[in-house]
């Protein structure tokens, strides 16, 4: 008997350490707890993240395709507010020219 199956959502955001994943990346930072690493899967993520805890967002492309933050011209695309941070693997466009001031 099955008693669960998983999978993985092409175009999410996975929590290797407990398995969740997610449709955005700001949501699994906030569920995710201090050291855990994400993997953002290739395509375009319209969102202004802020990342307030140490974690490790690699970016997983497909191909020679990165995963995208688009900040929308609206703001920072990302904001750190803590030490140890690894960020790898990502294009970053559309920040806002007054955040990079």
């Amino acid at each position: 008997m099955i008693q669960s199956i998983r999978y993985i959502i092409p175009g999410t955001v996975h929590n290797i350490k407990n398995g969740n994943s997610f449709a955005s990346i700001q949501a699994a930072i906030n569920d995710a707890d201090p050291g855990d690493e994400l993997h953002v899967d290739s395509g375009i993520y319209k969102e202004n993240i802020v990342i307030d805890k140490q974690l490790i967002l690699r970016g997983i492309g497909i191909g020679s395709s990165k995963p995208v933050i688009n900040a929308g011209w609206e703001n920072n695309a990302v904001t750190i507010f803590t030490d140890g941070i690894i960020l790898d693997g990502f294009v970053v466009t559309r920040a806002s020219v007054k955040s990079m001031l």
